[in-house]
């Protein structure tokens, strides 16, 4: 390996020349550390800690359970490769499948029917897509009733 600045031969691995002393490459981070958010404390005095990749959260009596759960789902999630993100219009369908027992066809048939015909434009984007619902739900608001834009 040479230095940019020098061009002497150094030892490979070195992040500065024994010559110049300029710096050769940058400092490498572990990159088996599994890395984690910090967990929050609620005015309760419990620990909430959120992992939005893994859509998962949690409420704990210590900051030491929040970290170690997070560290275990967050391995879990590695291990078994990171899942698809579904679209708008997947999670509604997942959300009927999931409560078609208890829902009326009434309320199925209207859901069906807002994911067919409402938020056109966002029914294709994966649910964690950045969107501006304020301005979905105002340009909603001019082409139906209260009752659909609230389901």
């Amino acid at each position: 390996m040479r230095c940019k600045a020098c061009k002497n031969e150094i030892p490979a691995g070195s992040v500065f020349c024994m010559f110049c002393g300029e710096r050769v490459a940058r400092e490498r981070k572990t990159q088996d550390k599994i890395k984690i958010p910090s967990p929050r404390q609620l005015p309760s005095g419990k620990w909430r800690m959120e992992l939005r990749a893994e859509g998962m959260s949690g409420t704990f009596d210590s900051r030491r359970e929040a970290e170690v759960w997070a560290r275990e789902v967050r391995v879990q999630y590695i291990a078994n490769g990171k899942k698809r993100i579904p679209t708008l219009s997947e999670a509604i369908d997942e959300y009927i499948e999931t409560r078609s027992n208890i829902l009326s066809p009434a309320t199925i048939r209207g859901y069906r029917i807002i994911q067919r015909a409402r938020f056109t434009e966002y029914m294709p984007k994966p649910v964690n897509a950045p969107v501006d619902w304020q301005r979905a739900v105002n340009d909603e608001v001019k082409l139906c009733s209260p009752k659909t834009l609230k389901n």
